[in-house]
This record gives C-alpha cells, structure tokens and sequence, in this order.
C-alpha cells in the first residue's frame, strides 16, 4: 500500500516536471543566452547587412520577372504613382539584448501611405531573399492603398492588405505547402499589426 501511494506521488512528479518543462524554456527566459544570442545577431546583422548598392541592384534584377508586368502595367492603366522605393541604414530597434519579448518595434520594411515611399532597412536586410520578401510585402501594400484605393486607416482593411501581402512574401518559398503558407501568412499579418500599433499608440 505505501509503495503505491509513493509510486502515485512519483507519477505525479514526473507529470508536473513534464508540463513544466513546456511553460520553462531558458532559451526565452535565461538572461544569460539572451544576452549572448543578441550579440549574435547584433554582430550577423552588422556583418552581412545589404549596401544600398546591393539593394539597388538587387531589386533592378527582381523587376525584370514577368511575375511584376501586371502591377507595373496596372499602375500604367490607373495613371497612379509608382511608389518611391528609399534605402534606410538607420531603422531603429529598441533595445533587446536581455528582453524575452517580442520587440514590435523592430521592422525591415514600410510603407508611408503619405509619402508614398516604401522604405528598406539596409541595417536588417542581410540576403536577397530577404530583401525581396520584404519589397514585395510593402508592394501589396502600396497597391492596395494607389491602385484598389483601400483606406489603410481602416484596421479592418489594412488587416486583409496585410494578409495578402503576407501571402506575396511566402510566395517566393515554393518548397512549403499552402496550408504551412497560409499559416505563414496570419502570423506575419499578425506581427506586423502589432508593429503598427505599437507604433500609433
């Protein structure tokens, strides 16, 4: 009888062990690898950020894809503005060496529906794929509010134009299924809401 109970409390630890592990996990909460894994990215950043030049030239080669005629014949069509496409090496982000949380103030790309200017963060971009992910999101976005004239302002409608424009980024991975891309998508519309959110209130 008293070995069973003891058995019973062993089961019992060992569950609550387990279920703990799932709400601990040092990777998120240790300051220590915090520390050391902002260093990481702060030195990969700095090391392999994109010139202006390597921008440039990186999006003069994405626009000569057929995949872009239709948008730059539709801006033709509707006699609209193509947006202004501007290089930033200074895009901030606030501190987050030693903070478990998500930094919503970190962003590589926007667009400036006043301006009509869709800026690039040279400082965060460290590969071409990562630079076309981000181009053709902030496109969608530019292209919805010049040519399908979505009001932006509208939290409704600028959650949908961030979804497709979502959807466009995961696009250039054609290895991943739709469902993983839709899934993609809603969690980056949903970052980036916050990022806009954080930015306005």
């Amino acid at each position: 009888m008293f070995l069973t109970i003891i058995f019973k409390i062993k089961i019992i630890l060992l569950i609550c062990i387990l279920k703990m592990v799932r709400f601990y996990d040092p990777s998120r909460t240790d300051p220590s690898l915090l520390f050391i894994r902002g260093v990481q990215n702060y030195i990969s950043e700095s090391q392999n950020k994109l010139s202006e030049d390597e921008i440039r030239g990186g999006i003069k080669n994405f626009f000569k894809d057929q995949g872009y005629k239709k948008m730059f014949q539709d801006y033709i069509d509707h006699q609209a503005d193509f947006p202004d496409i501007i290089v930033r090496d200074d895009c901030p982000k606030k501190r987050f060496i030693i903070s478990p949380y998500t930094d919503y103030k970190y962003y590589k790309s926007y667009y400036d529906t006043a301006k009509n200017q869709i800026c690039l963060c040279s400082n965060f971009l460290t590969d071409m794929l990562d630079l076309k992910e981000n181009l053709d999101r902030e496109l969608i976005v530019a292209y919805d509010h010049n040519i399908r004239k979505k009001d932006l302002s509208d939290n409704e409608v600028y959650a949908c134009t961030q979804i497709r424009a979502c959807r466009k980024q995961y696009e250039n991975f054609t290895q991943i299924n739709e469902e993983l891309r839709k899934n993609l998508s809603l969690t980056c519309a949903k970052y980036l809401l916050k990022v806009i959110q954080t930015h306005l209130y």
